[in-house]
């Protein structure tokens, strides 16, 4: 019985890391241990844990860390900031701190007060220092912490983040990012004690782009939680939500579009169009759309791209662009179905 409630915390433990740790721990176990976990998380994802459970299951964690560190090292007592780890989720006051905050070109230190909500405290610093404070972290840690920012702050956040490491962000909003109201506090405690130290030249802008960022993010979220975005985006930022649309949907997600959505956006779309769009495109778009049209408009548009020749690159991208205008407008209806 102890062991079975043993494992069944282990699981909660590694339910909350997210599958990339979860993963990593489950290599190093043997075959029969592996398994047995395996069927516990998977037990969680039909009966998830309570707040409750998890926070005895957080702290039983941080007690037996504390303890190990200090009968093992007391070197641990000075580890490096650069990672988060569950034993430092505790809920120290804040008080006291100071941030440094730039305004122009000109540095000075400011007190900073404490609201005594971390993540209300985080989302008020500066992105440059959110994101100091969570540099080096797991993707899912990360996404936790800017999925919860007003989304342009998100967006200014993540440009401090290497491409990869944004990709491997936005892939977390594909899944559930529900999580523990007490674990998401212990997590932007930590994140603020270090963003609060944080200067500018400590860390470097990556890609400068905002309405592109926002739109990346955007594209890996639900539709229900995307156009909700937009739509606190259009409130305070009519201009940034023009741009973000016009990035928001691309040529490219002709490939990624179902058969039948497809074939209802294509029957908007001349001939001439289609071909001229399509020409110099990548071998799936063309694949896709061909595969998708009557025989009749198949060979049409065969023969009218052979005959266009070379099509200048302005001619390509405006055919493009016009396909995209329908992509947007059949989406926002309701009307298309992505793969």
């Amino acid at each position: 019985m102890e062991t079975a409630e043993s494992e069944e915390r282990v699981a909660i433990l590694l339910n909350i890391l997210g599958s990339e740790v979860a993963e990593a721990v489950l290599g190093r176990l043997s075959q029969e241990k592996e398994a047995q976990l395996r069927g516990k998380l998977d037990g969680l994802t039909q009966h998830p844990p309570s707040d409750d459970e998890v926070d005895k299951v957080v702290d039983e964690f941080e007690r037996f860390f504390r303890s190990a560190s200090e009968q093992t090292s007391s070197k641990l007592e000075s580890k490096s900031t650069n990672t988060l780890s569950i034993a430092d989720y505790s809920n120290e006051p804040i008080e006291g701190m100071h941030a440094n905050q730039q305004q122009g070109t000109e540095e000075k230190q400011a007190q900073f007060v404490s609201t005594g909500d971390a993540l209300t405290d985080l989302s008020s610093l500066e992105p440059f220092q959110i994101a100091g404070g969570i540099q080096g972290e797991s993707p899912r840690t990360i996404a936790l912490i800017v999925s919860r920012l007003e989304p342009t702050k998100s967006a200014c956040t993540l440009q401090y983040f290497p491409a990869d490491t944004r990709s491997s962000v936005f892939l977390q909003f594909n899944g559930s990012l529900d999580a523990p109201t007490g674990l998401v506090q212990r997590i932007a405690t930590v994140a603020l004690k270090r963003a609060l130290h944080v200067k500018k030249e400590d860390v470097e802008v990556v890609e400068n782009e905002v309405e592109k960022l926002v739109a990346d993010m955007l594209r890996a979220m639900s539709k229900n939680d995307r156009n909700e975005v937009l739509e606190s985006i259009e409130e305070h930022n009519p201009d940034m939500a023009t741009g973000v649309r016009g990035l928001l949907y691309l040529f490219d997600d002709l490939a990624s579009i179902k058969d039948r959505s497809l074939q209802k956006l294509l029957g908007e779309i001349d001939t001439t169009t289609l071909a001229t769009a399509l020409c110099g495109a990548d071998e799936a778009i063309t694949s896709k759309v061909m595969n998708n049209v009557s025989k009749r408009a198949r060979d049409s548009m065969s023969e009218e791209m052979s005959l266009m020749g070379d099509v200048p690159e302005a001619d390509r991208e405006k055919a493009r662009d016009d396909i995209v205008v329908v992509i947007q407008r059949l989406d926002q209806e309701g009307e298309l179905v992505m793969e």
